[in-house]
């Protein structure tokens, strides 16, 4: 099966009114999601874990250049505690309808769920990087509501 259709049974979202806080949600599948060799669940980093200098992988969807679309991934440094992620001399960025996508890594052959694509001044320039919500923020808030339900750990 290449593509499933599958249906929210609930959604907790974390909403503070700064627009730059906790772009992030929890949704509850209607099933179980079928897993494969590649198609796997992701760790969330320990709330006192930093990965700063490390080289990290962001996935999305959203445009390589204007008008077009296709699925991507590249790898970015992540340099700064506030969660921006980039290169200085830009050339690697996630960009328009990337938001939400992961900024993952890996450690010790285990891949951690590090950030969230949330926003940027423009993609891949020089000094401009992009700006991802800090998940290790967020783990104790996004277990509490994965597992208030009885799901399996």
């Amino acid at each position: 099966m290449a593509n499933a259709d599958l249906s929210i049974r609930r959604q907790v979202l974390r909403f503070t009114p700064q627009a730059d806080r906790y772009d992030v949600a929890v949704l509850e599948l209607d099933r179980t999601a079928s897993y494969k060799d590649n198609i796997k669940p992701i760790c969330l980093p320990q709330k006192d874990a930093s990965f700063v200098g490390r080289v990290a992988y962001v996935a999305g969807w959203g445009a390589l250049q204007a008008g077009w679309h296709r699925r991507k991934g590249i790898d970015i440094r992540i340099y700064d505690e506030m969660m921006c992620a980039g290169y200085e001399l830009g050339q690697r960025d996630a960009c328009q309808g990337d938001s939400g996508g992961p900024l993952m890594l890996n450690q010790f052959g285990v891949w951690y769920l590090v950030g969230i694509v949330s926003a940027g001044y423009s993609c891949a320039k020089q000094y401009q990087p992009g700006i991802y919500h800090r998940v290790s923020s967020s783990s104790d808030w996004i277990s509490s509501n994965v597992y208030q339900q009885g799901a399996n750990k």
